[in-house]
């Protein structure tokens, strides 16, 4: 009898931890839907807050950083660049990539094959495809996933605004800041970039310019 009651309470363990599993596995894959919001990695010591803007067929979600978390050239050197070659997505892809996340965490982001398309307006080639783990939204996403202006306006951090990211006073428009894209501008001098106002310029700034905000875009497992 004890023997039987003993299986017994052993087999009504090992179905709670199946259900509990099978619940957290339920909860992890349901929890994140375009438009959710969510703390992850940290950035000069505070939380990263991030926002869902797709979810894909194979269960990855894209997130682009809600505030502009630092303000960076797009390139350092004075010579033609594409996204493939700029500063900043090495700068994502090393020192942003391996100080902002936990062991645990990088293991949740996924590698994404990037084709910039070349810019729109002007011809200009995006470059060489890229794998990533971190990226800027091309000019192309930003309107996708951003369809109107206001939904593009973005708002730095405070780190950033310390790092001297120009912070717009123009009415209707205050304390936006504008921010990197990594479509090739006008040439391959200059790299689009969302205004203030949430418009998409497609010319372009200079890649050396010292007033655009960075938003890390990335897909992790969801």
């Amino acid at each position: 009898m004890r023997k039987t009651r003993r299986i017994l309470v052993m087999l009504m363990v090992f179905a709670t931890l199946v259900s509990s599993c099978s619940c957290s596995l339920f909860k992890k894959k349901a929890k994140l839907k375009v438009g959710d919001e969510l703390k992850f990695g940290t950035y000069n010591g505070d939380p990263i807050e991030w926002q869902v803007i797709e979810v894909n067929d194979e269960g990855e979600a894209l997130i682009i950083s809600k505030y502009a978390l630092d303000m960076r050239e797009y390139s350092k050197e004075h010579t033609p660049v594409t996204w493939a070659e700029s500063d900043t997505r090495g700068w994502l892809n090393g020192e942003f990539y391996d100080t902002s996340f936990t062991d645990k965490e990088k293991k949740e982001i996924v590698v994404s094959h990037l084709t910039t398309a070349a810019n729109r307006d002007f011809d200009t080639e995006g470059g060489e495809d890229t794998d990533d783990k971190i990226f800027l939204l091309s000019a192309e996403e930003s309107e996708k996933y951003f369809p109107t202006n206001e939904d593009r306006l973005c708002y730095p951090t405070e780190h950033c605004i310390k790092s001297g990211v120009w912070v717009s006073d123009y009415t209707g428009f205050e304390g936006t800041c504008c921010w990197w894209l990594r479509t090739t501008g006008k040439t391959r001098y200059l790299t689009a970039f969302v205004y203030v106002a949430g418009n998409v310029f497609f010319e372009g700034a200079r890649i050396f310019s010292h007033y655009l905000g960075i938003r890390p875009a990335m897909r992790i497992k969801a």
